[in-house]
């Protein structure tokens, strides 16, 4: 039927920095301190379509969270461009009729 793993424990040592436990595998691993103690940020994700066509596939931009953020800027000032106030008066009805305006 299903075969079922178990997990092994993991041989712990003492975080240098704050003296919690560390798994073993992060020293050997080039790591020097536990998870809570890294200063590193995580990696955020975009998917980007590249191709044309159907001939199109989907890549994944892997980057930091300071790239993250200035993308997500960037995309969100690109968006209120593309996108204007929609509280303005509009003077168009349906594609072709121009409806006059007395401003």
């Amino acid at each position: 039927m299903y075969q079922t793993k178990t997990m092994k424990k993991l041989k712990m040592i003492p975080c240098p920095k704050c003296g919690n436990p560390m798994p073993l595998k992060r020293k050997e691993l080039g790591y020097n301190v536990c998870v809570n103690c890294s200063t590193v940020s995580a990696k955020r994700g975009v998917p980007v379509m590249r191709g044309t066509g159907d001939h199109t596939w989907v890549d994944l931009e892997v980057m930091t969270q300071d790239q993250f953020e200035r993308y997500e800027e960037m995309e969100n000032k690109t968006k209120t461009e593309i996108t204007p106030n929609r509280n303005e008066d509009r003077n168009l009805q349906g594609p072709f009729t121009i409806l006059e305006t007395d401003k």
